[in-house]
């Protein structure tokens, strides 16, 4: 695939520049802090959830029953790499035990897998990749919500509740429509057609309203969470270098679907999710920490997202 370098670039610029955008908002107290929780909730209960099925059912990729048994499984085993082996970086570099490392593994483990790749995929590729990003995004939230959570609290977590959430169950639907083929019938009835209508215009607003919040999350995050030399260098060699290698490694021995490896390219890119700094919150972890993680990955993103999805490229052929 011949994507040039300026390419990839031009596809990350926007991205951070909505990021830049809701840090700016939130300075001139246009998106306040009180407006945060409401405006999450619609995105992961409402708008995500919209764009996940509008995308799953226009996928031509997702119909193919063996890469979606490639994907799920896969977007697992990439977070349960991404956790343990940050779990021991953290160990070897002395980060202090208890909540403090906990929260570095869990925060530097997961990549940002959903709001800051969709426009990149859109960028670069047909954005019938779209659909397979949301299968893999399936076996990353079922990582995330019972390791992820597990490591984050120290202990496994007692119930697991929260992969009942609104983005799951999207993609469970959509893989249901589309195997079903209740989808396909349901798109070809001329009644139905303002109801998909509605439903692409409330997913396109999902990706650039979450990447504005979180620039207005970071921007609140920089005033308490100074990132530390150390921890700074242990996270850009972990997330942005060590990570990335050992994903772009796998895409090459395995015998993975193409598409996969597309969406697999992008992921391997990706800093670290900004959800830890909130799930710190809740689950008793150490959210200075997460901030420090997510400000230093995402500040040093600008430059490595493009190296490594131009290296990942070239790994394809």
């Amino acid at each position: 695939m011949e994507i040039s370098s300026w390419q990839i670039t031009q596809s990350v610029l926007p991205m951070y520049g909505l990021i830049i955008l809701g840090g700016i908002l939130r300075k001139l107290k246009v998106l306040n802090q009180e407006a945060d929780s409401s405006l999450m909730k619609m995105i992961i209960n409402c708008l995500y959830p919209c764009l996940i099925i509008d995308k799953i059912l226009s996928s031509e990729a997702v119909k193919d029953v063996s890469l979606v048994a490639w994907t799920l499984p896969v977007g697992f085993i990439i977070i349960l790499i991404g956790l343990f082996l940050c779990k021991a970086g953290a160990r070897l570099f002395k980060i202090p035990k208890g909540p403090q490392r906990n929260t570095f593994a869990t925060t530097c483990g997961i990549q940002n897998y959903g709001f800051a790749a969709v426009p990149i995929i859109i960028a670069l590729f047909p954005e019938d990749l779209l659909g397979v990003l949301f299968v893999h995004s399936l076996g990353v939230e079922i990582a995330l919500w019972t390791i992820g959570i597990a490591i984050l609290q120290g202990e496994i977590p007692k119930n697991f509740k929260s992969l009942l959430s609104a983005p799951i169950l999207a993609v469970v639907v959509g893989l249901g429509l589309v195997f079903s083929g209740l989808g396909d019938s349901a798109k070809s009835v001329e009644y139905f057609s303002p109801v998909f209508t509605i439903m692409n215009w409330l997913g396109a607003c999902s990706f650039p309203m979450a990447l504005m919040l979180v620039g207005a999350t970071l921007s609140d995050e920089l005033r308490s969470c100074i990132p530390t030399l150390k921890l700074s260098i242990v996270a850009v060699i972990l997330r942005l270098a060590l990570i990335p290698s050992i994903i772009l490694a796998l895409i090459y021995y395995l015998p993975l679907p193409y598409d996969l490896k597309l969406v697999l390219v992008v992921q391997a890119a990706m800093p670290s999710a900004v959800m830890p700094i909130v799930l710190s919150k809740l689950y008793g972890g150490h959210p200075a920490t997460a901030g420090q993680v997510v400000i230093v990955t995402q500040g040093f993103g600008i430059i490595t997202i493009p190296l490594w999805i131009t290296l990942g490229l070239k790994v394809l052929g």
